[in-house]
């Protein structure tokens, strides 16, 4: 609880806890004015004589130094001072003071500073927060910043996937601001272990996810990032550690098939379970609630698990006005807009129209403060981010259409074509699609405009790969592209890499894409691109992108253009020698080939596919070694027995009947162990689950009944229990009014 960084706050957030820390040592109530109307006041006590008062003043002094202060101080506060004429001054600042200055100010601000002790600099607030734990409790922002991140990492070792992961933690924190979300977050993940933080695009679930993780941080957990699929979080784990495993956007960024190509919704489930089970290891992941949405009508598995009492739903309702004016004065005050357009935003006919309004995202805030451009009047500034609230698509169209040149708007078409993607690679898609005029010094000078604000660097392995830098990002460029249908065909026309045939094919069959695939459609040069990239080198070398998945596309698209010849194309370059070990990302992926394949008629895709279904059969069954995944290429097997060819659906429903025996015996055998006391009842929770799929359970598996009811009385005593006596997170003190707070953007000095 002692590592804190008072330097790191805001003004407000100085003066709040100054209040609550000179109440204690005062043993009075103090009054808090509302900036501009103080004339030198911060804190003020009144007794019975109202001659006879005691004014604090709080000076939360970052930007200058101890020399600055105290000529601040005898210039500009003590003609105030000697106006109010109080009966004591006391003077709280976060500067250290040496016992020199400490003479010099009781030598200016005499009789109204009766003696050193009613002087606190840095070192002596800090002492007395140390000694008041249940004040720092109390402040969130006080204990959840990058200091004690940083300290607990370097005290711990810890691993972090990400080397950019404590800078972004660094960033949100300094924005962040604490509401009931907090509180109800931590609760689900102290009781339940895993969290799913969901709701709209830019509603701060990856804040909230990063004010998790310092609190964690500074309690000992070590950080595990996940980047690519949920089995890192068997391969990462550390059976004694602390470990928190964050999982961001888990499911995608903007849509459900560029991330849940493979048996990813077993592997999380079954690591949902084994975190729930663990009482050292945490588990947060993130996600958009729309595709969590299409995941459950989609995919089995999370159709059929209950995971509402691990989902968090973010949405406008926890901001209330109190807690946006925060999140505007944080932005503002951690922004680098000049002292005067800060001040613009304390004038309550500005401030109110941008907190109260129906648009209001932190998101949205946050870009359009950091537009800020050098002579931005500031009247500018304020009037942009009512407009950017107005109308949200200008946050990025003001910045591509105005800002950038010509080879900087072509990187972003390219990273949209190519996703996630090394950069090497992107180069040369770029060179390629801006020919005759790009080249590596353009390339260069276009991700540095680019960096930090619409595309990110980062590394993986031994290169730097590039992505856009926010989701709201990708979310813009797929308007831009369905508005610029004759840019998709220059980007197909142009392509290098088969990825970025797969991209613009994944626009165009989206809710937005219906222009671009009506000239798609009308382009031969799409059959053209095929040809030229199938064979392209795959450098993204992720899960799901490798042979098999670049048939699949093919046939969809073949499909689609009714193109006979690409059908050809693809069985002499990739069916006739595939190898599922090699090519598969999982059952699904293959399964889908041969659904692909047969519902072709032609004689040639329904011939490969009677020829592929064995070496399939064998794929998917390769490894069962446990309930989940013997469950798992179960129901992917029963999707290929409705295939209309018999030979292929009668060897997938006797291949998936084989399994649903083993499964059965292997559940008959964990129900004897149970009845022999050789189980414990909380390692049936997967039994349970499985069992239940069949018809009747309670029939089928005679202790059925009595081990389900044992377990739900042990899940509920979980979800009741209290959390753990340390928690820093019971209790999120609303702050104060939204007049006081936007108006503190007056006072001097940051």
């Amino acid at each position: 609880m002692d590592t804190f960084d008072l330097r790191r706050l805001t003004d407000f957030d100085f003066e709040l806890i100054c209040k609550d820390l000179f109440e204690e040592i005062l043993s009075v109530q103090l009054e808090v004015f509302a900036p501009g109307a103080d004339q030198g006041i911060d804190l003020r006590c009144l007794k019975d004589n109202p001659r006879s008062s005691t004014i604090i003043q709080c000076k939360h002094w970052t930007r200058s130094g101890r020399t600055k202060l105290l000529s601040y101080m005898r210039h500009t506060e003590l003609p105030k001072v000697r106006r109010l004429a109080p009966s004591r001054y006391i003077v709280a600042c976060s500067v250290e003071l040496t016992s020199d200055a400490k003479r010099i100010l009781i030598h200016d601000f005499d009789p109204f500073i009766r003696n050193s002790s009613d002087i606190y600099g840095i070192n002596e607030i800090e002492s007395e927060l140390r000694s008041r734990p249940h004040i720092v409790q109390r402040h969130p922002r006080l204990w959840l910043n990058s200091t004690a991140v940083l300290q607990g990492l370097l005290a711990k070792e810890v691993l972090i996937r990400s080397s950019a992961l404590i800078g972004e933690i660094d960033q949100s924190l300094k924005s962040y601001a604490p509401n009931a979300s907090l509180h109800r977050a931590h609760e689900i993940l102290e009781s339940m272990h895993a969290l799913i933080i969901s709701g709209g695009p830019g509603i701060g679930k990856t804040t909230l996810a990063h004010a998790l993780l310092a609190d964690y941080i500074s309690r000992g957990f070590s950080v595990v990032e996940v980047s690519s699929d949920a089995e890192e979080v068997n391969r990462l784990w550390m059976s004694d550690e602390q470990q928190i495993f964050y999982y961001d956007d888990f499911l995608g960024q903007t849509t459900l098939v560029d991330k849940f190509q493979k048996n990813e919704e077993s592997r999380l489930i079954s690591v949902i379970r084994r975190v729930k089970s663990a009482s050292n290891k945490r588990l947060i992941l993130t996600t958009r609630e729309y595709i969590l949405a299409q995941a459950r009508q989609r995919y089995e598995k999370f159709s059929e698990t209950d995971l509402s009492p691990l989902k968090h739903v973010m949405g406008l309702a926890d901001y209330t006005p109190e807690v946006r004016a925060q999140i505007l004065y944080n932005h503002i005050y951690f922004s680098d807009l000049p002292d005067e357009n800060m001040a613009a935003f304390s004038e309550p006919i500005k401030y109110r129209r941008i907190v109260y309004h129906d648009n209001f995202n932190p998101r949205i805030i946050q870009i359009s403060v950091g537009k800020h451009a050098a002579g931005d009047s500031p009247e500018t500034t304020v009037q942009r981010l009512f407009d950017d609230l107005q109308n949200p698509r200008r946050i990025w169209e003001h910045i591509v259409e105005h800002q950038l040149d010509k080879f900087a708007v072509s990187l972003l078409e390219v990273v949209f074509s190519l996703g996630e993607f090394p950069a090497s690679g992107l180069r040369d898609a770029w060179v390629a699609y801006t020919a005759p005029n790009g080249d590596p010094r353009s390339f260069r000078h276009s991700i540095q405009l680019l960096e930090g604000t619409l595309v990110k660097l980062f590394p993986r392995g031994d290169e730097a790969w590039l992505d856009f830098h926010d989701p709201s990002a990708r979310d813009y460029m797929i308007g831009y592209l369905s508005d610029r249908p004759e840019t998709v065909i220059k980007l197909v026309e142009r392509a290098i890499f088969f990825e970025q045939i797969w991209g613009v094919w994944i626009l165009a069959r989206s809710d937005r894409g219906r222009p671009v695939m009506e000239v798609l459609n009308a382009v031969a040069h799409l059959d053209s691109a095929i040809r030229r990239t199938l064979q392209s080198p795959n450098l993204r070398k992720t899960w799901g992108s490798g042979r098999i998945a670049r048939a699949n596309i093919v046939l969809e698209i073949a499909r689609k253009i009714e193109s006979s010849d690409l059908i050809r194309l693809l069985d002499a370059s990739i069916l006739r020698d595939i190898d599922f070990t090699e090519d598969a990302a999982g059952p699904e992926e293959v399964a889908s080939l041969i659904k692909n394949l047969s519902n072709f008629e032609l004689q040639l895709t329904q011939e490969r596919a009677i020829s592929l279904i064995d070496g399939a059969i064998d794929y998917i069954t390769e490894d069962v070694s446990d309930l989940d995944s013997k469950s798992y290429a179960s129901s992917v097997l029963m999707t290929l027995s409705d295939i209309a060819i018999a030979e292929i659906s009668e060897k997938a429903a006797s291949a998936s009947s084989n399994l649903e025996s083993s499964i059965h015996d292997e559940i008959s055998d964990a129900f004897d162990d149970w009845s022999k006391g050789e189980r414990e009842s909380w390692d049936m929770g997967d039994i349970i689950e499985h069992a239940s799929h069949f018809l009747n359970p309670e029939e089928v598996f005679p202790s059925y009944f009595d081990v389900a009811s044992e377990i739900s009385s042990m899940n509920k005593f979980m979800a009741d229990g209290e959390s753990p006596s340390d928690s820093r997170l019971r209790e999120i003190d609303e702050p104060t009014s939204v007049d006081h707070i936007l108006g503190s953007l007056r006072k001097d000095g940051k």
